[in-house]
């Protein structure tokens, strides 16, 4: 990194020669984080003075990156594309093209595509809604797609997938990051173009898989979409009875018949729970009060007061300890 920075003070005085520029970007691929992403910020302000890479180079090694099942592959290669998209300057074009090649790939590269897609909308200036639209069909489609792998304990759409090494292993692992990937692009779209009218769609989607996901990591990255979407919301005062709307929902789901949990500690119904509360402290002691209520009603049955119990340990054990404390 300290190289880069004294390449980049030299080039900021003399003219950049192209193969330093090749050089830094052939550093976006390696995996190592910090140094990548201090390449992938040299080359931006490189594009900026007006200094370019070869596209014909460059982008098939992008391509393929992107196609890759290992994780720090294809982020190097989503990061890469980026990059391009920024030089060719048609940025919907490359995303009209991305969106339309997804549903024809295999699962095992779906969620290289889902990250690349998601790094070219930063590069976008939101105006269409037949775009939003699309990105929220493709993200909804790979969210379901995803969920048949990490619901079920004898998956099999995944293992059409094309991979050399143990197939279980990638099966899951193809599965859960392209939960990942859909989930953080379906909470992109609602908020990069403001999508607040479909809301309740990607929260009803991901909601879904949070107490349906029997992988932790899964459940985590879910989490972390139904978390942004809830901020956003939160943010803006037209909408900020949506969440807590959610929140009774969760009630009405926690005291409802078919509460058996899918993971340990209730894991996905404490993380929807936890993000609402997140997203809106005010939201805490309603939440607070309800489940100390349940937890102590000798009415309800065992496992309902068994998820109450479960979810107020991870409020006590996190960032509301302070609030929890006064009850």
């Amino acid at each position: 990194i300290r190289l880069l920075r004294d390449v980049q003070t030299v080039c900021s005085k003399f003219r950049m020669p192209e193969s330093v520029l090749n050089t830094v970007m052939n550093n976006i691929f390696s995996r190592f984080n910090d140094n990548r992403h201090e390449s992938f910020q040299f080359i931006l302000e490189e594009i900026k003075r007006g200094h370019t890479i070869s596209s014909k180079l460059w982008y098939p090694r992008a391509q393929s990156a992107i196609e890759s099942t290992r994780l720090y592959v294809s982020e190097g290669g989503a990061l890469a594309m980026r990059i391009l998209v920024r030089m060719s300057q048609n940025v919907m074009k490359e995303v009209n093209k991305m969106v339309q090649t997804i549903r024809d790939l295999t699962p095992g590269k779906i969620p290289g595509h889902l990250q690349c897609l998601r790094a070219m909308l930063r590069e976008l200036k939101p105006s269409s809604t037949d775009l939003s639209e699309s990105l929220l069909d493709i993200g909804e489609w790979a969210l379901k797609l995803s969920l048949t792998e990490v619901t079920s304990e004898n998956s099999s759409v995944i293992a059409k997938a094309n991979m050399s090494l143990d197939k279980e292993q990638r099966h899951v692992v193809a599965a859960w990051l392209t939960t990942k990937e859909s989930s953080n692009l379906l909470a992109d779209v609602i908020v990069i173009f403001d999508r607040v009218d479909q809301a309740n769609r990607v929260m009803e989607l991901l909601v879904h898989t949070l107490l349906n996901a029997r992988h932790q990591g899964a459940v985590s990255k879910a989490a972390e979409a139904f978390e942004t979407v809830c901020t956003y919301l939160n943010s803006k005062k037209s909408c900020r009875d949506i969440p807590s709307k959610w929140l009774d929902r969760m009630f009405e789901y926690l005291n409802s018949k078919d509460t058996s949990p899918k993971l340990r500690r209730s894991a996905g119904f404490g993380a929807a729970v936890r993000a609402l509360v997140r997203s809106c402290s005010k939201m805490s002691r309603r939440c607070f009060e309800t489940l100390i209520r349940t937890s102590e009603d000798e009415t309800r049955s065992v496992l309902v007061r068994v998820h109450a119990l479960n979810v107020r340990v991870v409020f006590e054990r996190e960032v509301f300890e302070c609030e929890a404390r006064e009850f």
